[in-house]
C-alpha cells in the first residue's frame, strides 16, 4: 500500500530486472540511459559469475542513487539495501553492508546541530537542536558491522573505512558553553553538550592577578592544575547508550566577585589527563557604549555606577606599542567619555570589583544629518535617528526564575 513516487520505481525492480532491462528503467532521467547500458553490457560479461554479474548490478544502483535522492529515493534506497545484505553472494552482501553502514552513520549525524569535533571545547551559549527520529541509527550501524566483521575480513578497503566510523561513533566530545559574566552570589549555569561520557569533573580556580586579565594567554594549564581551589566536583551526566551528543544543564553554586579558570574533563584534574578550561568573570557590572559614551551599570538593578573608573590601554598608532590612557571616572549621568582609538582592553573599576570589557570604536565618518537632510516632522526625524539598548542581567534561565532587564531610548538632538 501507499503512494510510490515515480522517480524511485527503479528501486522496485529485483536485481535482474533492473539490469537486464532493454528500455530505461522507469523512474531515471533519459539523460542516464547511456550509463546504463554500460552497467548492462559490463554486468553481461559476467552472466557465467553471479557473484559478479550482482555485485555491478549492486555498483550501478549505487551510481543512479546518487544522481537522485531525493528524500523518497532515500527510504527505498535504504530499503534496497537492506534486502542485499541478505544476499548468498560475499561481495555484494560486502558492498550493501558497507552502504548501508555509512547511510545509518550519516543518518545519525543528522540527530543535534551541536559541534561534532572529537575534542573538548568550549562555545558561548547557543540553543541546541535535536531530532529523535535519527536518535539510534549509529547503533543500527555498529550492529551491522559488528555482525559482519568475518565477511568484511576479506575486504580491507570496507573493513577499514567501517572501522574509522565505528571510532568516530565511540569517540568522546564534551562541549561547555557558559555565559562571559556571572551575577556574584546567584548560581551558575552551564549547558553541558556530552557524548560517551558519563561523569563531568570540574576543578574552578580564581585568578588574582589583574595582570592576568590583561594578558590571558599568559595562563599555563599545568599551573592551573597545581592551583588551589575554590572548589571542585564530579557530576553525573544522564547515562545514554546510544553515542549520541546531548545537552544538560547545570548548576555549580554561586561565587563572588572575581576572574576564575573552570577546568573540566571526563576525568579527575590532574596532570596525564585530557583537559580544558575557559574563564569567566563574575561582577556587578555591565558596559553599553554608543560612539564616545561608555554607560557604566549595575548588572542586576540597571542602575548607574557612578563615580567607577575607567582604564582604557590603547595605541597611540595602530600596532604602536600599548599605553594607559588617564583613569576616567563615570559621571552622574552613569557614563565617560572614551575618545581613544586602537583600543587594546578596557577594564572598568568599581570598588573591588573589575571587569575587562569590549569596546566598538565609534565610527570617524561624519553622521548624515550634517548634510542638511530634510525631515517632514520629527516624528519622521525621531524614527531614523532613535535606538533602543536592551540588556538582561544574565543570558541562560531556569523555568520559574524572574528575567530582569533594562532598556536604554538614545537619541540625537534635531
Amino acid at each position: 500500500g501507499g503512494n510510490i513516487n515515480i522517480g524511485s520505481d527503479w528501486l522496485l525492480d529485483k536485481p535482474d530486472e533492473f539490469i537486464n532491462n532493454k528500455e530505461l528503467p522507469k523512474g531515471l532521467s533519459p539523460r542516464l540511459k547511456p550509463m546504463h547500458s554500460l552497467y548492462q553490457q559490463w554486468a553481461n560479461e559476467h552472466q557465467a559469475e553471479p557473484a559478479i554479474f550482482y555485485f555491478i548490478e549492486s555498483l550501478s544502483r549505487k551510481y543512479f542513487y546518487n544522481r537522485n535522492s531525493d528524500v523518497d529515493t532515500k527510504l527505498y534506497y535504504e530499503d534496497y539495501l537492506q534486502k542485499l545484505a541478505q544476499s548468498k553472494y560475499d561481495p555484494v552482501k560486502a558492498h550493501a553492508v558497507y552502504q548501508l553502514c555509512l547511510l545509518w552513520n550519516n543518518k545519525g549525524n543528522n540527530y543535534s546541530n551541536s559541534t561534532n569535533d572529537n575534542e573538548y571545547n568550549y562555545q558561548r551559549y547557543n540553543s541546541v537542536k535535536f531530532d529523535s527520529s535519527f536518535r539510534y541509527y549509529y547503533i543500527k550501524a555498529l550492529n551491522l558491522f559488528e555482525q559482519n566483521t568475518s565477511l568484511l575480513d576479506s575486504f580491507y578497503y570496507l573493513k577499514n573505512n567501517l572501522l574509522v566510523m565505528k571510532l568516530e561513533i565511540e569517540s568522546k566530545i564534551l562541549n561547555i558553553k557558559n555565559q562571559d559574566v556571572y551575577l556574584p552570589d546567584e548560581p551558575i549555569l552551564y549547558q553541558v553538550q556530552f557524548k560517551n561520557i558519563t561523569t563531568l569533573h570540574l576543578k574552578i580556580v580564581k585568578l588574582n592577578s589583574f595582570d592576568i586579565q590583561q594578558y590571558p594567554a599568559k595562563l599555563r594549564m599545568k599551573d592551573l592544575i597545581s592551583a588551589a581551589s575554590i572548589n571542585t566536583m564530579s557530576i553525573d551526566l544522564p547515562v545514554e547508550k546510544d553515542f549520541q551528543t546531548h545537552a544538560v544543564k547545570i548548576e555549580t553554586g554561586s561565587l563572588p566577585i572575581g576572574y576564575y579558570a573552570v577546568l573540566y574533563s571526563d576525568a579527575t584534574i590532574e596532570e596525564g589527563n585530557k583537559i580544558n578550561f575557559f574563564t569567566i568573570s563574575v561582577s556587578n557590572i555591565a558596559i553599553i557604549n554608543n560612539e564616545d559614551r561608555l554607560y557604566v551599570l549595575h548588572r542586576k538593578t540597571g542602575m548607574p555606577l557612578n563615580k567607577a573608573n575607567v582604564l582604557v590601554k590603547y595605541a597611540r598608532e595602530y600596532k604602536g606599542p600599548i599605553i594607559d590612557a588617564p583613569i576616567k571616572k563615570v559621571n552622574a549621568a552613569g557614563y565617560s567619555i572614551v575618545k581613544e582609538r586602537n583600543i587594546f582592553k578596557t577594564f572598568v573599576m568599581y570598588g573591588t570589583d573589575t571587569l575587562r570589557v569590549g569596546l566598538k570604536e565609534s565610527s570617524v565618518e561624519m553622521p548624515e544629518e550634517v548634510f542638511d537632510e530634510e525631515y517632514e516632522d520629527l516624528l519622521e526625524y525621531y524614527e531614523e535617528n532613535t535606538t533602543l539598548l536592551l540588556f538582561t542581567d544574565r543570558a541562560i534561565y531556569r523555568p520559574g526564575q524572574t528575567v530582569h532587564f533594562k532598556g536604554i531610548l538614545l537619541t540625537r538632538n534635531p
